[in-house]
């Protein structure tokens, strides 16, 4: 089931953001083939335009994207196919809410989940395939609760911490109770306007802060020169699973490069999250069981 090709009236339906308008310049009036054949150019650019464009159009691009996944084209794509996994976890709300397309899904994560080899992708880099799909898949068919169904229609944005200075101080907690390796006071250090890093970002829902990402400037381990690394990024509990996680990552990229930044660093002990995203892993450090990854270009991040 291909559709309509979304129209001008789809494309506006909605307030866009600049993701968004990226979006609609590189797919609007494409057709279902002409679609095809941009995730067969290149999955891992043009995938993001789907995780961001509008609801009325997202259905129909989000079909292509499956097609070029199911079908010959997608072998040895790795990235391509990794990056489904980020797309069902952002757009998860529509996708619970279209029957058909629910099915659709589901059938192509179990097609990716057993192709493992077809897709080249490395276990180790991409995690196995069938874990993520099954994981993916229940959390489709999960059962809600009131709760859950209310903060899924509750949409997440992403803004400035300074905007919400009031949410200054439980952010720093927030930090501390989860890594325990600085103060609060350092923590908030990090989290406020500085002029050589840009400013913390947050994720905001119904009108609260529920995730942010902060900045500190750090020698990198390959030279020594001091660069921009993520120093934070957290989502609470309750509201994690919802997608905060990979809005914040979007936009601290794009951050860093309005800031004129070439390179973005993170060290984490969740390196898959980032890879998806299409980070890259540089260090690894066996003893304690955490990563240095790097963002390759960041200058150009607005064209991915």
């Amino acid at each position: 089931m291909e559709g309509n090709i979304p129209t001008e009236a789809d494309w506006r339906s909605e307030r866009w953001c600049l993701d968004a308008e990226h979006a609609y310049w590189n797919f609007v009036g494409k057709s279902h083939d002409e679609a095809v054949a941009l995730f067969k150019d290149n999955a891992i650019r043009y995938q993001e335009d789907v995780v961001f464009m509008p609801s009325a159009c997202f259905p129909f691009y989000c079909r292509a994207y499956m097609a070029y996944l199911m079908s010959p084209d997608s072998k040895n794509d790795s990235d391509g196919a990794s990056c489904f996994f980020t797309l069902v976890d952002c757009r998860l709300d529509e996708i619970r809410a279209d029957k058909t397309l629910k099915a659709e899904v589901i059938a192509c994560l179990k097609h990716i989940a057993t192709r493992q080899a077809f897709y080249e992708a490395d276990v180790g880099i991409y995690g196995a395939f069938a874990e993520r799909a099954k994981d993916a898949i229940g959390q489709i068919r999960a059962r809600r609760t009131r709760e859950m169904i209310a903060m899924d229609k509750m949409p997440i944005g992403i803004a400035p911490l300074r905007l919400y200075p009031h949410y200054l101080e439980a952010a720093a907690a927030w930090i501390v109770d989860q890594w325990h390796t600085s103060t609060e006071e350092e923590c908030r250090a990090t989290l406020v306007e500085s002029p050589d890093r840009p400013g913390a970002l947050a994720a905001i829902a119904d009108g609260c802060v529920i995730g942010v990402l902060g900045f500190k400037r750090y020698p990198t381990p390959e030279d020594g020169a001091e660069e921009l690394w993520i120093n934070a990024l957290l989502v609470v509990e309750r509201w994690r699973g919802r997608g905060a996680g990979s809005k914040l990552l979007h936009a601290g990229v794009e951050a860093a490069r309005a800031f004129g930044c070439e390179r973005l660093y993170v060290y984490t002990d969740v390196p898959k999250f980032f890879e998806r995203h299409g980070w890259r892993q540089i260090r690894h450090n066996e003893g304690t069981g955490m990563f240095v990854l790097e963002y390759p270009n960041v200058s150009a991040s607005g064209d991915h």
